[in-house]
Protein backbone atom coordinates (compact mmCIF):
# COMPACT_ATOMS: atom_id res chain seq x y z
CA UNK A 1 0.00 0.00 0.00
CA UNK A 2 1.23 3.51 -0.81
CA UNK A 3 2.30 5.10 2.46
CA UNK A 4 1.19 8.55 3.53
CA UNK A 5 4.75 9.84 3.04
CA UNK A 6 4.96 8.41 -0.50
CA UNK A 7 1.55 9.83 -1.33
CA UNK A 8 2.52 13.28 -0.17
CA UNK A 9 6.13 13.51 -1.38
CA UNK A 10 6.07 11.49 -4.62
CA UNK A 11 2.53 11.86 -5.96
CA UNK A 12 0.51 14.65 -4.41
CA UNK A 13 1.76 17.71 -6.30
CA UNK A 14 0.89 16.13 -9.67
CA UNK A 15 -2.56 14.81 -8.76
CA UNK A 16 -5.52 16.95 -9.88
CA UNK A 17 -7.16 16.90 -6.44
CA UNK A 18 -4.14 18.74 -5.01
CA UNK A 19 -5.51 21.86 -6.71
CA UNK A 20 -8.67 21.97 -4.59
CA UNK A 21 -8.23 19.67 -1.56
CA UNK A 22 -5.81 19.71 1.35
CA UNK A 23 -3.56 16.63 1.39
CA UNK A 24 -4.67 15.61 4.88
CA UNK A 25 -8.33 15.50 3.82
CA UNK A 26 -7.63 13.44 0.69
CA UNK A 27 -5.34 11.03 2.54
CA UNK A 28 -7.80 10.59 5.40
CA UNK A 29 -10.60 9.82 2.93
CA UNK A 30 -8.38 7.32 1.10
CA UNK A 31 -7.40 5.59 4.34
CA UNK A 32 -10.96 5.43 5.68
CA UNK A 33 -12.41 4.04 2.45
CA UNK A 34 -9.56 1.56 1.98
CA UNK A 35 -9.79 0.53 5.64
CA UNK A 36 -13.49 -0.20 5.25
CA UNK A 37 -12.81 -2.19 2.08
CA UNK A 38 -10.02 -4.18 3.75
CA UNK A 39 -12.33 -5.07 6.64
CA UNK A 40 -15.02 -6.24 4.22
CA UNK A 41 -12.47 -8.27 2.20
CA UNK A 42 -11.21 -9.95 5.37
CA UNK A 43 -14.79 -10.75 6.37
CA UNK A 44 -15.44 -12.28 2.94
CA UNK A 45 -12.11 -13.99 2.23
CA UNK A 46 -10.07 -14.06 5.44
CA UNK A 47 -8.44 -17.43 6.05
CA UNK A 48 -8.85 -18.51 2.42
CA UNK A 49 -5.65 -19.27 0.56
CA UNK A 50 -5.49 -17.97 -3.01
CA UNK A 51 -3.00 -18.23 -5.83
CA UNK A 52 -2.55 -15.12 -7.92
CA UNK A 53 -3.35 -15.60 -11.61
CA UNK A 54 -3.50 -12.11 -13.14
CA UNK A 55 -4.43 -8.50 -12.76
CA UNK A 56 -6.10 -6.42 -15.46
CA UNK A 57 -7.39 -2.87 -15.48
CA UNK A 58 -10.76 -1.75 -16.81
CA UNK A 59 -10.08 1.98 -16.66
CA UNK A 60 -7.78 4.19 -18.65
CA UNK A 61 -4.44 4.79 -16.94
CA UNK A 62 -3.47 8.28 -15.85
CA UNK A 63 0.16 8.95 -16.74
CA UNK A 64 2.10 11.54 -14.74
CA UNK A 65 5.75 12.48 -14.71
CA UNK A 66 7.43 9.53 -13.01
CA UNK A 67 4.37 7.40 -12.24
CA UNK A 68 1.17 5.95 -13.64
CA UNK A 69 -2.13 5.25 -11.89
CA UNK A 70 -4.03 2.21 -13.16
CA UNK A 71 -7.79 2.18 -12.45
CA UNK A 72 -10.40 -0.55 -12.16
CA UNK A 73 -8.08 -3.34 -11.05
CA UNK A 74 -9.56 -6.81 -11.61
CA UNK A 75 -7.64 -9.43 -9.66
CA UNK A 76 -8.06 -13.02 -10.83
CA UNK A 77 -7.10 -15.77 -8.40
CA UNK A 78 -7.51 -19.48 -7.77
CA UNK A 79 -8.78 -20.80 -4.44
CA UNK A 80 -6.19 -23.36 -3.32
CA UNK A 81 -8.64 -25.64 -1.51
CA UNK A 82 -10.65 -26.59 -4.61
CA UNK A 83 -9.00 -24.92 -7.62
CA UNK A 84 -11.95 -22.64 -8.34
CA UNK A 85 -10.90 -19.51 -10.23
CA UNK A 86 -12.60 -16.16 -10.05
CA UNK A 87 -12.15 -12.45 -9.63
CA UNK A 88 -11.66 -10.82 -6.26
CA UNK A 89 -13.31 -7.38 -6.17
CA UNK A 90 -10.92 -5.93 -3.62
CA UNK A 91 -8.61 -3.55 -5.50
CA UNK A 92 -9.30 -0.30 -7.29
CA UNK A 93 -6.26 1.86 -8.06
CA UNK A 94 -2.72 0.52 -8.45
CA UNK A 95 0.37 2.73 -8.69
CA UNK A 96 3.22 1.98 -11.11
CA UNK A 97 6.33 3.85 -9.99
CA UNK A 98 9.94 3.34 -11.10
CA UNK A 99 9.18 -0.14 -12.41
CA UNK A 100 7.48 -1.22 -9.19
CA UNK A 101 3.82 -1.63 -8.29
CA UNK A 102 1.95 -0.65 -5.13
CA UNK A 103 -1.68 -0.55 -4.10
CA UNK A 104 -3.13 2.93 -3.98
CA UNK A 105 -6.78 2.20 -3.13
CA UNK A 106 -8.82 -0.79 -2.15
CA UNK A 107 -12.26 -1.06 -3.74
CA UNK A 108 -14.81 0.51 -1.41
Amino acid sequence: MVTSEEHETLLWEQLPESNHLPFEYARDLNERNSGKAITEALDDYGGTEFEFISIEFTGQPEVYEGFTLHFGAVLTARRVSDGVEGTLPILDVVLEYAGRWKLMNYDE
